[in-house]
């Protein structure tokens, strides 16, 4: 009896742990990166398996998505998303915890950080 007690707590504690984990990126913008195709992102953490997704971000408002890339749970280091061509507009990365589907939005996501690029055609650079 003393032994099933003992399992429960620490299923118990675990459970506890992993309900208290974060989802986050460590990306920090102190200059703008060059706009090209692939936006480097640094360390992203997720509670989960998820995705990693590229968008337009222009004006305060979420645009097109550029691309993608999958992320285990826990830390993920220099991760990295191809989108193709060179953005036009500064860029946002958006982490969806779990499978992608077509009800996921930039509003229901775990974390989200806006990228400054450098040669856009918002001319900030």
């Amino acid at each position: 009896m003393r032994t099933n007690i003992l399992i429960a707590s620490a299923a118990i504690a675990a459970l506890g742990t992993a309900a208290a984990a974060d989802s986050y990126f460590t990306y920090i913008d102190n200059e703008p990166q060059q706009a090209d195709s692939t936006i480097e992102l640094g360390e992203v953490v997720a509670d989960a398996d998820g995705t990693v997704v590229i968008y337009e971000y222009n004006g305060g408002e979420f645009g097109e998505m550029l691309g993608s890339t999958p992320v285990a749970a826990g830390a993920n280091s220099d991760v990295e998303v191809n989108v193709g061509t060179a953005p036009q507009v500064d860029v946002a990365a958006v982490l969806y915890i779990g499978e992608m589907t077509d009800m996921m939005t930039p509003d229901t996501a775990a974390a989200w950080v806006e990228i400054d690029l450098e040669g856009d055609s918002m001319g900030d650079d």
